[in-house]
């Protein structure tokens, strides 16, 4: 019986294995490197000559992550200990004001803490049900010490 099972295996294994659809996923072979940079590695690394940094905020803490919203230019600055501020084009404020702060849920061992920020398409859009979505992505401590990974959406009033 088992005969009868490794045989027709042994025939059909080599044919499903030859055809490119059922070939095993991920990078079978590295492109040539011509394919990039018109064939020649650069020399240099890429200069900034044209780019000139201004200071919007400073005095920020452990600063982990930055993000825009849509239209508006504020700049969101996040820190590892679960605090949010956020930078209005044309402050003159230092640190930012506080905008949101979930530090008392937060875990900050090692390379944890607030880990991502992103907010809804529709943020900050008049009228829309979605206007005040944000969703934050962190390493959650619950109360008896066990640690894990959380994505929670919190709503702020009207997308402020």
């Amino acid at each position: 019986m088992l005969l009868a099972l490794v045989l027709p295996l042994a025939l059909v294994l080599p044919i499903l294995a030859a055809l490119p659809s059922l070939a095993a996923p991920g990078i079978n072979s590295l492109p040539p490197f011509n394919a990039f940079f018109g064939g020649v590695f650069p020399s240099t690394t890429p200069g900034f000559s044209g780019l000139v940094g201004e200071a919007v905020s400073g005095n920020l803490g452990v600063g982990m992550l930055l993000t825009l919203t849509e239209g508006d230019g504020v700049l969101y600055a996040g820190s590892r200990d679960g605090r949010i501020i956020k930078i209005a084009p044309g402050s003159t404020s230092e640190t930012g004001v506080a905008y949101l702060d979930i530090s008392d849920r937060v875990w900050t061992g090692q390379d944890s803490g607030l880990l991502g920020v992103a907010f809804h398409p529709d943020f900050g859009v008049p009228l829309l049900p979605s206007r005040g979505y944000l969703y934050l992505y962190y390493v959650h401590e619950a109360g008896d010490g066990d640690r894990f990974i959380r994505l929670s959406r919190f709503e702020q009033p009207d997308g402020q």
